[in-house]
């Protein structure tokens, strides 16, 4: 690493130590055999041409709909342009959307869950009903939302119109390469138990959707399923040729669809324009992106049911033809993209609606009907995470010593004693036996730094202000130890988590003096080669208050907290890299954030208030730094002692770890259901849990 005024240079190596000797033959339990045997402040206070592309010999989806039988299905799924990135409706049209009486979406809250058996229709919604990334808190211009606007408006002008449903997942950045990386949640080898898993969340979504409306007596009529788009895809690494791009789009689409059983529907495609883009990212070499237009080109003219929809021959409201041929003119934007060269105007994404408009009601695509749906998907539970695969770690904020993703216990005595207890909702799986350690060393994070599924223990040592990071086994058992690398005076470690989505934990550092933070990005206890970015500046005032995943990205994000206006912030970092800083709402008096972790299993981080003169309590439902929903708790108990927020039953869901003041005796309350599960076995006294994050 280079020396920076920001970081902590390296200096001198040394030969890393391990001082910490662990004991596993220790005696079984002062802990072990003992234990064996016995709102939301209130509450806390019209027509265009078609494409001649588009044109076939045969239709086979041409019977009209029946207003009163059928159900008519628009599936949008994709990436950015699929929900209208770096766009915004104004006040008016949000407010034009606020009664959609005749179009159904999908509600994130009551929808987007790892463990879905059933979904729930509710009146579409621009803030509400996608599925995937909801950049701007939904209020984009996007395909979705425009066609229901107009499928709406065409109901009350007293046109004879079947309810539409629509079925959005779109998410920024995230396309079909190999792989289970961050950018890859729609490849079909991701972990059907991830809530961010878009593949599997679609077909499961789909599946599950036309399912409720067969139930419902309906005849469902997908009239088009629209992937948009191809930028991602254009650095996958599984395309060397435009028959690798036909093929492969050809396979993830079917696949999709394949969960509406035989059923066949238009699929329309999006054909590339921004070369830019592939320039970026290779230096001018086009290849890649030659390759995506050539294989969805040939896939749309195969003659089956896939069909390519062309920007470039879009046209404004009033038919002024919108796209520039001659791309240098205009940066490459072409005429139809925003200043980045890559997302669609606004004006695009309303044609993109007037196009599906045409398609059914002029070129008589009226859809296919879907009669059955793959039964595996609406009847199995999804598979329990593999090792090493739990769903949203990072937002859940579980120390797994065991890899079965449930929250494991590391307690300590006054005697700089130390056990782990492998839980599972309440019982004891397994435990390590003893094992000490020479004051004053202490554990400062339990986090997985080599992305082996289990979580390593990292250990500080004040007097001499170094660190050491134990590696551990599954059994719970240290497998190495090694020093990291020595760091320059004055900087702390204030936050360990995965900031850049690689799986292993990382660590922030800040000076408190000069108020300056920097993330190393770490594999294991050695800085990883690659270290982009550089130094952070906290805003004068502000502290690390809490680190976890409020948006769903697989990396961590920052909560920094003002105590002297009790002010909320969230960092977004990308490695070392801050790409937004955002405001929360404001909060009443008197309240403070007392955990984080995901509460409704929507993979993403909410926010635990508590008020230490009344005993309240209080969850905030996040999606970033917008707030979703609230919910108020029982005040706690005087007698009771919050612990610790984290998944102790694996199923992506934060409980809250309680402890009796009176007794010691623990228990576990679901922070929804205020249910509660005592512990099978309870510590012997004088025994209490380290906190999983205990540096700040």
């Amino acid at each position: 690493m280079t020396q920076m005024q920001y970081q902590p240079p390296i200096q001198v190596q040394v030969q890393p130590q391990v001082p910490l000797q662990s004991q596993p033959g220790a005696a079984r339990c002062s802990l072990g055999l003992r234990a064996c045997r016995t709102g939301l402040v209130a509450v806390m206070a019209l027509t265009s041409t078609l494409f001649a592309g588009l044109a076939h010999a045969a239709l086979p989806w041409s019977t009209p709909f029946d207003a009163q039988k059928d159900a008519a299905v628009l599936i949008v799924l994709g990436q950015s342009n699929a929900e209208g990135w770096t766009t915004s409706l104004s006040p008016s049209e949000i407010a034009a959307r606020s009664n959609l009486a005749n179009v159904h979406g999908l509600p994130r809250g009551a929808n987007l869950k790892v463990n879905a058996q059933s979904i729930t229709w509710a009146p579409y919604s621009v803030s509400d009903s996608n599925l995937g990334d909801n950049y701007n808190g939904g209020a984009s211009i996007h395909l979705a939302g425009e066609f229901a606007q107009r499928w709406q408006q065409a109901i009350n002008n007293g046109q004879k119109l079947p309810d539409l449903y629509v079925v959005h997942i779109a998410w920024g950045g995230q396309g079909f390469g190999p792989g289970t990386g961050t950018d890859n949640r729609w490849s079909p080898s991701r972990n059907p138990a991830d809530v961010q898993s878009l593949y599997p969340l679609a077909r499961r979504t789909l599946a599950l959707a036309a399912q409720n409306l067969i139930g419902q007596g309906k005849r469902v009529r997908v009239i088009g399923l629209h992937w948009n788009q191809w930028e991602t895809d254009n650095q996958a690494g599984w395309m060397n040729s435009a028959a690798d791009a036909q093929n492969g789009f050809a396979a993830q689409l079917n696949g999709i669809a394949s969960a509406l059983g035989e059923a066949d529907f238009p699929i329309y495609l999006y054909r590339p324009r921004s070369t830019i883009y592939s320039r970026r990212f290779y230096g001018g070499n086009l290849t890649k992106f030659n390759y995506i237009a050539q294989g969805l080109t040939q896939l749309a003219s195969s003659g089956g049911k896939f069909r390519l929809l062309d920007a470039a021959d879009a046209v404004s409201a009033t038919g002024a033809r919108l796209f520039n041929p001659s791309g240098a003119a205009t940066g490459e934007r072409y005429g139809i993209f925003q200043d980045d060269t890559v997302h669609y105007t606004p004006d695009v994404q309303r044609w993109f609606a007037r196009k599906q408009w045409d398609l059914v009601f002029t070129s008589g695509v009226y859809g296919g009907e879907v009669s059955s749906v793959d039964s595996r998907l609406v009847s199995a539970t999804p598979a329990a995470p593999a090792p090493g695969r739990c769903a949203s770690p990072l937002a859940t904020g579980t120390a797994d010593f065991g890899g079965d993703c449930a929250h494991d216990l590391l307690f300590t005595n006054a005697q700089g004693s130390y056990v782990i207890w492998q839980m599972q909702s309440g019982r004891i799986q397994s435990d390590t036996g003893q094992f000490g350690v020479a004051a004053p060393w202490r554990v400062v994070a339990q986090r997985d730094f080599n992305g082996d599924g289990q979580t390593d223990l990292l250990w500080y040592y004040p007097p001499e202000d170094r660190y050491v990071l134990w590696t551990m086994g599954r059994d719970g058992r240290v497998q190495s130890g090694a020093g990291l690398t020595p760091h320059a005076p004055g900087w702390k470690v204030v936050g360990v988590a995965d900031f850049d989505g690689d799986g292993k934990a990382d660590l922030l550092w800040h000076n408190a003096a000069s108020g300056q933070a920097l993330v190393w990005l770490m594999n294991g206890a050695t800085l990883a080669p690659s270290q982009p970015g550089g130094g952070l500046s906290l805003p004068a005032g502000y502290q690390i208050k809490a680190i976890a995943d409020f948006k769903g990205l697989g990396r961590a994000q920052v909560l920094l907290h003002k105590p002297a206006s009790d002010d909320y912030r969230l960092w977004t970092l990308n490695g070392r890299t801050l790409v937004a800083d955002e405001a929360l709402p404001d909060h009443a008096p008197g309240w403070s954030v007392w955990a984080t972790g995901d509460v409704n299993g929507d993979g993403k981080a909410d926010i635990l208030w508590f008020n230490a003169a009344s005993r309240g309590r209080v969850t905030w439902l996040m999606d970033g730094a917008r707030i979703l929903g609230g919910q108020g708790q029982s005040a706690l108990p005087a007698v009771q002692q919050q612990l610790q927020a984290a998944d102790f039953s694996g199923n992506g869901r934060v409980g809250i770890l309680l402890r009796d003041t009176r007794t010691g005796a623990m228990q576990i309350e679901d922070p929804v259901s205020g249910a509660l599960t005592p512990f099978s076995t309870q510590p012997a006294p004088g025994w209490l849990p380290v906190a999983v994050d205990g540096l700040r």
